[in-house]
C-alpha cells in the first residue's frame, strides 16, 4: 500500500481525536506509504513526513490506491463519488466518526484493528453497485452546473451533457415547481412506462434500505 488517501468530515471538531488516531497508526504500519488527507487537525501527528494536507477532494482519491473516510455515512458517500469520478480502482474504507454508521461502519475504538488487518491483509473487499446519471440538453442551450460538492470550480459551467455519481441513489424532481412532470421511464431501449409525478428515484441496493424500510418493504442485501 504506496498511497493512502483520508477524507474527512468538514467539522473538525468531530473528526480531529480519529484524524490523528488513524495517521498515527498509518505512520507506524505503513512507514514508507505517501499519505495525504482533506482534514485540517491543528496539529501534526508524531513520525508524519509524508503526511500532507490536500483540500482537493477529487485529488486524494486521484493519488491513493485507498481512500479512508472519516466521519458518517455522508462522508462516505462523498468519498465514493470522488473516487468514482478521479480514480475507479481504489478502494474505500469507512471510520464512523458521526451519528449514523450504516456504510461507515468501524467506530473510532477499532481503529488499531482495522489498520492492523489493512496491513496484514486480513481484510476483505466487497463490491458495490454504483450509479452514472446524464442530464443532457437536446437543444440550443446548455446545461448549467448549480452545485458540486466535490469540484466547487465546476459550478456555473455549463456543457450539452453533465454527468454525475451516485451510490445511493439519483433523484428527478421538479426543482420546487408546483407542476408535475411527466416521465417517460426506459430499461434499455424498452420502455417501462410512463409516470406523473413530482420526480422519480432511481436507487442501488446499497440506497434502497431506508426507502424500503419506510414503505415496509424487505432490505436488498447491499452486495446484491
Amino acid at each position: 500500500m504506496n498511497r493512502i488517501g483520508i477524507i474527512v468530515h468538514p467539522d473538525p471538531v468531530m473528526v480531529r481525536e480519529s484524524l490523528l488516531l488513524v495517521l498515527e497508526k498509518l505512520c507506524a504500519k505503513f512507514p514508507d506509504a505517501k499519505i495525504i488527507h482533506s482534514g485540517q487537525t491543528g496539529s501534526s501527528p508524531r513520525r508524519a513526513p509524508r503526511v500532507t494536507y490536500i483540500p482537493s477532494l477529487t485529488e486524494i482519491a486521484k493519488q491513493s490506491d485507498l481512500v479512508i473516510a472519516i466521519g458518517g455515512d455522508g462522508t462516505m458517500l462523498l468519498a465514493a463519488r470522488a473516487i468514482a469520478r478521479a480514480n475507479p480502482d481504489a478502494k474505500l474504507i469507512g471510520v464512523n466518526a458521526g451519528k449514523l454508521g450504516f456504510l461507515s461502519e468501524h467506530p473510532p475504538e477499532e481503529i488499531n484493528a482495522l489498520i492492523d488487518e489493512l496491513a496484514d491483509g486480513s481484510l476483505v473487499a466487497e463490491e458495490r453497485l454504483m450509479l452514472k446519471a446524464a442530464v443532457r440538453s437536446d437543444d440550443a442551450e446548455n446545461v448549467t452546473v448549480k452545485r458540486d460538492n466535490l469540484d466547487s470550480a465546476r459550478e456555473g459551467k455549463t456543457a450539452k451533457e453533465v454527468a454525475i455519481d451516485a451510490l445511493n441513489e439519483v433523484v428527478i424532481d421538479n426543482f420546487g415547481s408546483t407542476r408535475m412532470l411527466t416521465l417517460e421511464i426506459f430499461v434499455g431501449s424498452a420502455l417501462l412506462g410512463v409516470i406523473r409525478a413530482d420526480g422519480i428515484m432511481v436507487s442501488t441496493p446499497t440506497g434502497s434500505t431506508g426507502y424500503a424500510v419506510s414503505a415496509g418493504g424487505p432490505i436488498v442485501e447491499p452486495s446484491s
